[in-house]
Order: structure tokens, then sequence, then C-alpha cells
């Protein structure tokens, strides 16, 4: 018997993030594993707008279990997208794991082991960042340790151990000289994990909800303009309610816009999965506009300038699309 498993998505309330919600959906069914059958998906939607009846405009959802959420618009005016993120720890549920996903994902491979280990861990899992929240701009000349050190006073907290790798840390600095991929100064992390997929037993989400919105506050205070806010006031919360934390596996949550050969050098499968064919997310990071359209699917799923990992996502993609009807075989 696999636990309930309740994923919750941020979204805005677009035709193109629907339609990223759908082929998330789409292709759970078709290779996530039995434990498709036992999931319930909560959207919270964010927007400076009136709520709107999104059933009506795409009665698809109704295929799958399904809740809808649209966040307070006083709180999405005041922390905009962050406010998708909280609106999700308040979510009254009696799913036994929740995963804290995006909608940039794609399944390919059965997610039944994945859930399993972390039911039986008792933690809350998550692939660690790719960089350091501190490693661009203005912050990159401070080492992190010194803003980490910072936000955890300012949070009325010891300093935290940093005893994690950023994992993408050790790529050719050649690949983006804008961000530190090779600074010792930004090597080293608490559990700053990736907000792609962070998943964990329920009860660990309902403590962090006590304190979250205050902690993201904390964090904006110290690093006003960060794009990475959420996932930092994260690693605090965590600490905050001494909640056990593990890392995932890169196949549970496989960036795209990364080299893929030197990501999986980085980060070694633990079990020895290191072919494209056992990922079982893939995280599209910006590729977002491939899902604008049906038209814009059909173009990209016919591509053949793209990478072997990159063929693999076309297939499973092709295979979704077909399943969602936007998409007709050949």
């Amino acid at each position: 018997m696999h636990p309930r498993l309740e994923l919750r998505i941020p979204i805005s309330p677009t035709a193109q993030d629907m339609r990223m919600v759908r082929y998330f959906l789409a292709s759970l069914d078709l290779f996530g594993g039995d434990i498709a059958s036992q999931t319930h998906t909560v959207l919270s939607v964010g927007a400076d707008e009136p709520p709107r009846d999104l059933l009506q405009e795409f009665p698809w959802i109704k295929q799958w279990s399904v809740d809808i959420r649209w966040v307070d618009r006083e709180l999405f005016k005041q922390w905009e997208y962050d406010a998708t993120g909280v609106d999700r720890f308040w979510v009254e549920s009696n799913a036994e794991i929740v995963a804290m996903v995006d909608a940039d994902l794609l399944v390919g491979a059965s997610l039944d082991s994945m859930v399993a280990r972390v039911a039986e861990s008792e933690r809350v899992h998550g692939f660690m960042a790719h960089i350091s929240p501190f490693g661009y701009g203005n912050f990159r000349s401070t080492p992190s340790a010194t803003w980490w050190n910072q936000i955890y006073a300012a949070a009325g907290m010891d300093a935290p151990d940093l005893d994690r790798q950023v994992s993408a840390w050790g790529l050719d600095q050649d690949f983006n000289p804008n961000i530190a991929l090779a600074d010792p100064e930004h090597r080293m992390a608490p559990d700053y994990f990736n907000y792609g997929v962070i998943i964990g037993p329920r009860r660990h989400f309902e403590s962090m909800a006590v304190t979250y919105l205050d902690d993201i506050e904390t964090v904006s205070t110290v690093v006003p303009g960060s794009r990475y806010i959420s996932q930092i006031a994260n690693c605090i919360t965590f600490a905050r309610h001494q909640i056990p934390c593990d890392l995932l596996p890169i196949n549970d949550n496989f960036p795209l816009n990364l080299p893929a050969e030197e990501m999986r050098r980085l980060n070694p499968d633990p079990y020895g999965q290191d072919s494209d064919e056992d990922i079982r997310i893939f995280h599209y990071i910006g590729r977002r506009k491939v899902f604008a359209s049906p038209e814009s699917v059909a173009e990209f799923v016919g591509r053949s300038d793209v990478s072997a990992v990159d063929r693999v996502f076309q297939e499973r993609l092709r295979a979704t699309a077909i399943q969602t009807g936007e998409l007709h075989a050949d």
C-alpha cells in the first residue's frame, strides 16, 4: 500500500501555466507508477485580480483529483510569487506525504521508490540548489558564510552548519561567468534545496507553516531584492523546527538548463542509475515557452538539434502530448 501523496503547485492563472500543470499530471499518469492513482493535487493560484472559475476555463482539470486555491490578493500584492509558495503551507490535508513542486516539471519514470524512501525515512528531502543564493550580482562579493550567519542571527538562531555542497559547484566557470560556479567562498550551504521538488511527511510542513511567513520577512530584511528569498527561508524554518532533512538524487529533480554529463559527474546517483532513461522528474527550467500552445509543444518535440537528455525528455513529452489530445500520433 503506497502512502497518499499530495502535490502542491504554485501557479499564475494563465493558459501557459495551466498547460504545464496538465502535462505534469498527464505524465504522472503515464510514467509515475502506482502512486499516480493515489495522488491529489492542490493548485495555489496567485494574481492581482479577483478569483475566477478555472474549472470552467480548463475543464480537463476534472480528469484528476485537484483542488484550486486563490492566494489572498493583498498577500500576493505584497509578496508576489513568494505568496503562492507560502499559501501551500496553509493547506489542510490528510495526505501522508506532501511534495512542494513547481509547475515546470515532467514525470519520466516511476515515483514509487522515491515516495517510499521518503515515507520510510520520515525526513524532508530535496536536491541541493544549483548555486549559492549569494553567488550572483551584488551579493557575490561577500562570502556565503557571512550571509548565512547574518540571516540566522536575524532569525534569532545560531550560525548554521554549512555541510552541503551546492549541486552545480565545480562546473566550468565559463558556462556562466555571472554566477559563482568555482569560488570556494560560495561552495557550501545548509539544507538549501531547489524548490522544484521538496518532499516529506505532511506533519513537517505543518510545523513549518507556523513561522514560514515570518521567516520570509526576516530573510527579506537581510537580503532585499534576492530572487531566492523563499528557498533561503526554508533553511531557517527547517532549523527552527528541528526538521530532519536528506538529499534527493539528481534523477528526482533533473535540471535541463545545465550540462547534463557534468551535473551527473558532480552529483552521481547513489543507486547507480546514471542513464537519462532513469530520470524520474525533468525540471525544464527556462523552457516554459515550450508550453505556450499546442503548436509550440509540437515544434519542440519535432526538433532534431537536441542533446541526449533532451531526446529522452522529448520522448516523454511527445507521449504526454498525445495523451492530452494536443498532439496526434504519427
